[in-house]
């Protein structure tokens, strides 16, 4: 029964890092990348920055609680003695580390974003902020999708 619960659980918390991940790479951020390429006001550009920081960020909380929720179900098995994968537990504490580097990385563009409104937007920093936290998030849903993968095979 505990290893129904904890399996329930465990898919549970990939489902929403996965599917939280999916919705804001394919959904949200080209909607608002349409929104802020098509207007020349720079206002509305810094809006659409600060909105897409903001919902990342949130994705960002709820993937970490997933995570760590991952790490403590790995736990729960390996004290209850139920089979435990390996690479199941390094997934975990890999998307712990991701997940802590991405919300350091969104501190680090909201501060940039305050302090220098629209110059920061078309910044260098801010770009190269931009594409670690999307090679992270390419990790991050990889490690996810593996972990799945792991968890659901015999």
């Amino acid at each position: 029964m505990l290893s129904i619960i904890v399996l329930a659980l465990d898919t549970l918390c990939l489902a929403l890092i996965l599917g939280g991940g999916i919705i804001l790479a394919a959904c949200v951020r080209p909607f608002l990348l349409r929104i802020s390429s098509a207007s020349g006001n720079p206002e509305l550009i810094t809006s659409v920055e600060h909105l897409s920081i903001q919902s990342w960020n949130r994705y960002n909380l709820y993937g970490m609680g997933g995570s760590v929720g991952l790490f403590l179900l790995d736990m729960v098995r390996l004290l209850a003695g139920l089979p435990l994968s390996y690479w199941h537990f390094a997934a975990s504490l890999l998307l712990i580390l991701a997940f802590t580097r991405k919300l350091i990385m969104d501190r680090q563009l909201t501060k940039r974003l305050q302090s220098g409104a629209e110059a920061a937007v078309e910044s260098a920093e801010q770009r190269a902020g931009h594409r670690e936290v999307e090679w992270l998030t390419k990790i991050i849903l990889l490690l996810a999708l593996s972990a799945l993968f792991a968890t659901h095979m015999p």
